[in-house]
């Protein structure tokens, strides 16, 4: 599992639109990274609408946000559509920068352990130092809590 301080693993994925995000595009940027364990289920919807609606505050800053779960980019092409996100959803249908970051592994959900995603979020700084780890997230104010931290580190 990645720590605060620890540098963001390089990484090339494909978004809800099918263009490729990469650490090489994010040179020099402040993003946040938020990773929802599976698109269109209450939670995460509360989730990525919270963000979308601090966006314009988190642009103003020069942050740039990003969801990500091993959905795949049909999936989030119909989640992000259906709430009319601005920002984009990541697709790690083999988990390889989910597991990178700690954020995919067992899980025990009403006595039942399956593999799955972690909800968890990730601020990282223009070095790609990642400067905060959310691993409680309040859903339905997380784009809020995002702004906070933010604040607390400068940011």
């Amino acid at each position: 599992m990645k720590e605060v301080g620890d540098k963001f693993p390089d990484f090339e994925l494909s978004d809800q639109n099918g263009e490729i995000i990469s650490s090489e595009k994010l040179k020099d940027r402040v993003f946040v990274v938020f990773s929802y364990p599976r698109a269109l289920t209450p939670g995460c919807t509360n989730e990525v609408c919270s963000v979308r609606d601090t966006y314009k505050l988190l642009e103003e800053r020069g942050v740039t946000p990003f969801g990500i779960s091993n959905d795949n980019v049909a999936k989030n092409k119909k989640f992000s559509d259906k709430y009319e996100l601005q920002y984009s959803l990541l697709c790690d249908e083999e988990n390889s920068l989910l597991t990178a970051l700690g954020a995919y592994g067992l899980k025990k959900i009403y006595g039942k352990e399956s593999m799955g995603t972690f909800r968890y979020t990730w601020i990282v700084d223009s070095d790609f130092v990642i400067r905060k780890i959310f691993k409680k997230v309040k859903t339905k104010i997380h784009g809020e809590e995002i702004l906070e931290a933010l604040d607390e580190l400068g940011l």
